[in-house]
C-alpha cells in the first residue's frame, strides 16, 4: 500500500459514480449488514440509489490512490426543514428482505430527523455513509474526508451536521469529534416478530445512535 501522502482526496462526481457504486457494492459491509449476513444482491437494490442521490451534492469526495483509484468514499446528502423529501431514496418495493430489514431500522433512526436537533436549524449536511478500503484504514482517512467540505457546507447554508454511527469505532469518531448523540437504539431492544434481535452486531456494539454538531 502507498503511504497517506500519495493518495489524492477530490470532490466526487457524476463522473465517479460508476466507479463508486462498484466499490461500494463489492466491498462495503455495514455492522448491520454483516449481522444480516448480506449479499451483494442486497446491497446493489439500495447503494447505487444513495450513490446517485449523493453524487446530487456537491459535497460528496473520493480518496484516490496513486493509480487513481477510488480507495474512500464518504457520501453527503443536505437536506432542509422545509422540502418535502425521503431522508433515503430508495426503492422500497425492490429491496431483498435483508436490505428491506436494515432500511426499516433506519428510517426508523432518521424519520424524525428534525425533531432531534436545533429548532434553528433549517439545512444539515447528512454524512450518510463513509466507507475507506481495509488496507487504507487507520490513516486517518475518514476523519480527513470528514473535515475537508466544512466550508463549502456553510456556503450551502448548511447550519449543522447530522450522521448515524452503527458500531463503536464510528460512535467514537463522531464523538471525538465534537459531535453530541441526540438518538439512540439499542439492538437487544429492536426486534422481529418472534420476539428476536434482528442486529447482532459482530463488533460488540449495543447501540445505533444519531448526533448531531452544529457547524
Amino acid at each position: 500500500m502507498s503511504g497517506s501522502d500519495d493518495l489524492k482526496c477530490d470532490m466526487a462526481t457524476a463522473d465517479d459514480e460508476k466507479e463508486i457504486t462498484e466499490l461500494l457494492v463489492n466491498n462495503f459491509r455495514a455492522p448491520l449488514g454483516v449481522a444480516l449476513n448480506v449479499t451483494n444482491d442486497d446491497v446493489a437494490t439500495f447503494l447505487p440509489d444513495m450513490v446517485k442521490t449523493a453524487l446530487t451534492s456537491p459535497l460528496s469526495m473520493v480518496t484516490r490512490n496513486e493509480e487513481g483509484k477510488i480507495i474512500a468514499v464518504q457520501l453527503v446528502t443536505v437536506h432542509n426543514r422545509h422540502d418535502e423529501q425521503e431522508e433515503h431514496n430508495w426503492n422500497d418495493e425492490a429491496l431483498t428482505e435483508k436490505a428491506a430489514k436494515i432500511a426499516k431500522f433506519l428510517a426508523h433512526m432518521e424519520g424524525d430527523l428534525w425533531k432531534l436537533v436545533p429548532s434553528d436549524v433549517n439545512c444539515l449536511m447528512r454524512f450518510a455513509l463513509t466507507f475507506v478500503m481495509p488496507e487504507y484504514q487507520r490513516h486517518g482517512i475518514a476523519r480527513r474526508l470528514s473535515s475537508m467540505r466544512l466550508d463549502a457546507a456553510k456556503q450551502l447554508g448548511c447550519q449543522g451536521i447530522t450522521t448515524t454511527s452503527v458500531n463503536i469505532k464510528s460512535q467514537k469518531l463522531r464523538l471525538s469529534e465534537g459531535f453530541e448523540v441526540v438518538k439512540e437504539v439499542k439492538y437487544n431492544d429492536w426486534l422481529d416478530e418472534n420476539g428476536k434481535v434482528i442486529f447482532d452486531i459482530k463488533d460488540g456494539s449495543d447501540r445505533c445512535i444519531v448526533t448531531f454538531r452544529r457547524l
